[in-house]
């Protein structure tokens, strides 16, 4: 099969598969880095099997006393972060109460002080002099 086109030389088809089979093919030269390739991925293969615990597949199990260890630390923090909680909570009902004592009061002095009388001192505490 030819082809032909304007202008352009003319190109021969490819020769088929059966002349190809009959020709003589060069050796595949191999290369010293895909010998090393080679190498590498049978040593890897051969010791992977042997990369488990007791040359298993599987990852060796954590040991118990370490899984112990663990879960009393754990259990530890726990504690401490619902003491902290617990702790926290109630600095924060503090500070709401005390926000809204100082509330009041302001309110009471500015309401006195439009009456214009002088704001009496809070009963809890006493003035020095």
């Amino acid at each position: 099969m030819q082809i032909r086109s304007k202008g352009l030389p003319q190109a021969k088809a490819p020769p088929s598969g059966a002349a190809l089979a009959g020709s003589v093919w060069p050796a595949a030269r191999r290369s010293t880095a895909r010998a090393w390739a080679s190498a590498s991925l049978v040593a890897v293969l051969a010791w992977a099997p042997a990369a488990g615990c007791g040359h298993a597949n599987a990852p060796c199990p954590t040991p118990v006393s370490t899984l112990d260890a663990h879960r009393q630390q754990s259990e530890a923090l726990q504690r401490d972060l619902g003491q902290t909680s617990e702790a926290a909570s109630a600095l924060e009902a503090r500070r709401e109460e005390a926000a809204a004592r100082i509330q009041a009061a302001k309110a009471l002095e500015d309401s006195l002080a439009h009456a214009g009388r002088p704001a009496p001192t809070p009963p809890h505490r006493k003035t020095r002099r």
